[in-house]
């Protein structure tokens, strides 16, 4: 038999270990990572994924839990920070979980074993509850958002609504059009309606510039295509030409620096006064 050197051995393993993830032979995985040091915590990928990782981001819910539960069994063999290992896109464990569509036991064990998680970011600058609002899970955001209360003070708790470069959750749903999660986003949270993210944009600006949010034709219904017919990149009379100042200019920031910035243009909307009114031309999206 040819001697395996320790680094063969190794890539063996993790081939297996993969294959076995990939077809989503459970009992094999669990198998393999009984014989490893460092079991789920083991890093499989050249990307810096455990197994956990890999079995998260492939959806795997149940081989999740049972990984889950291996880890607590042998729970005095690892590191204490062991479930905070980051892969090279900063993405925890809770972080690939938060992609979930549901909240299983999974998640629960995580937070009750690490809460920290809950403010740890990745390399965009996201947490794992501004994760799961760009992708659009609600289920999991109102889970999230709930252990994000229960375990942090108002201080570090409003720190996890924000991405490192200034743009809030709300933004996020409103960029991904999620827009029935934006609509829940800013009527709990209603000071994230006048924040605004690095280019100087609030979350309604962002809506007002999406004109595939409002559709056109019959099937809006007589509001929608009132709003539709107001969004416009020619210039409307104002108040000074003696029309009613019921819209309101939005100059889009420059984008990017120097003379070669680009400016995306003036937009005109309904005059918004009000949180209500926010709400409001949020709201018609998701009728």
């Amino acid at each position: 038999m040819a001697f395996l050197t320790e680094d063969e051995r190794k890539h063996n393993t993790n081939k297996k270990l993969y294959d076995a993830l990939m077809k989503q032979e459970n009992t094999e995985v669990l198998r393999l990572c009984r014989g490893l040091e460092s079991g789920p915590l083991h890093i499989l990928t050249v990307h810096d994924d455990t197994v956990l990782h890999v079995a998260a981001y492939s959806k795997q819910t149940d081989l999740v839990l049972c990984l889950l539960k291996e880890l607590e069994m042998r729970l005095p063999e690892f590191p204490v920070d062991g479930l905070k290992h980051r892969n090279d896109m900063g993405n925890t464990i809770l972080h690939e979980i938060a992609t979930f569509d549901r909240v299983d036991s999974a998640a629960k064990i995580i937070l009750d074993r690490e809460p920290d998680l809950l403010g740890m970011r990745n390399k965009s600058g996201e947490t794992a509850l501004f994760r799961a609002v760009r992708y659009g899970k609600t289920v999991m955001f109102d889970f999230l958002d709930q252990q994000v209360n229960q375990f942090f003070s108002v201080y570090e708790r409003e720190a996890c609504y924000y991405k490192l470069r200034g743009a809030t959750i709300l933004h996020a749903a409103v960029r991904s059009e999620h827009f029935g999660l934006a609509l829940s986003i800013a009527k709990k949270y209603e000071y994230l309606v006048n924040e605004r993210d690095a280019d100087g944009m609030t979350a309604l600006q962002l809506l007002a510039c999406n004109r595939q949010a409002f559709g056109s034709g019959e099937k809006y219904g007589y509001i929608k295509r009132s709003i539709y017919t107001r969004l416009s990149t020619e210039p409307k009379a104002t108040e000074k030409e003696g029309k009613s100042p019921h819209h309101q200019v939005i100059v889009i920031p420059q984008v990017g620096s120097g003379e070669g910035g680009v400016y995306a243009g003036k937009t005109h909307i309904p005059y918004i006064r009000t949180l209500e009114h926010h709400l409001l031309l949020l709201g018609f999206l998701i009728e």
